[in-house]
């Protein structure tokens, strides 16, 4: 995508201002991880550090790539950019953090991305330690997005069993609830919900 619209992420900055939630939400998790990662480092916690960094790759990879699949594709040039920003500050900065881990393959990731987008260190080694961003980090966000992940998850599975794919659009989606988190989020997300889902509407019960 980085080569279609002729920028290096290398080079994008990304603004607070305009971010999707998405994009608000990936960088939370990123800004978060950054943290515990650097305080189980100084709390000598080594064995504690690998669980935090894959659990920010895999909600890279597994999270935010499907929630922006559509206007990575389709979506305006500044929303396609600030996807291309968004993935490389998240791997570049766990590729950082990882290659305490895992030295040789970091290295050679980092030779790849190096190669392909000019960068100006030699070796990720003289890359500099990633710092976090304590304003970036949105807790309620994070949770938020955890409950919503698991009822988009348990509407997927329910589109399957019904054998209605996910292309055909639905006209509601009813949740019944009394847990007054379940609400919140709901109401927070409700626009992600409808357009990974696929459904025109949300009603909570």
């Amino acid at each position: 995508m980085a080569e279609e619209l002729k920028v290096n992420p290398s080079k994008l900055k990304l603004s607070d201002k305009n971010l999707a939630v998405e994009e608000t939400y990936i960088l939370s998790v990123l800004n978060s991880k950054i943290k515990a990662v650097t305080q189980l480092f100084d709390q000598y916690r080594i064995n504690e550090v690998i669980t935090e960094i894959e659990d920010l790759f895999l909600e890279l990879s597994r999270s935010y790539v499907k929630f922006v699949r559509d206007k990575s594709s389709v979506g305006s040039v500044q929303e396609r950019k600030a996807v291309v920003a968004a993935l490389f500050e998240v791997l570049f900065s766990t590729l950082k953090m990882f290659s305490t881990i895992a030295p040789f393959i970091s290295e050679k990731i980092y030779q790849n991305l190096k190669s392909e987008f000019k960068l100006k260190e030699d070796s990720v080694f003289f890359c500099g330690w990633p710092k976090y961003n304590s304003k970036k980090i949105n807790k309620k966000l994070e949770s938020d997005m955890d409950i919503v992940k698991n009822l988009m998850q348990a509407m997927l599975h329910s589109r399957e069993k019904a054998k209605l794919g996910v292309r055909w659009p639905l006209k509601e989606a009813v949740i019944t609830t009394k847990d007054s988190k379940t609400k919140s989020a709901v109401r927070s997300l409700n626009d992600l919900i409808m357009n990974q889902v696929n459904i025109k509407s949300v009603k909570l019960v």
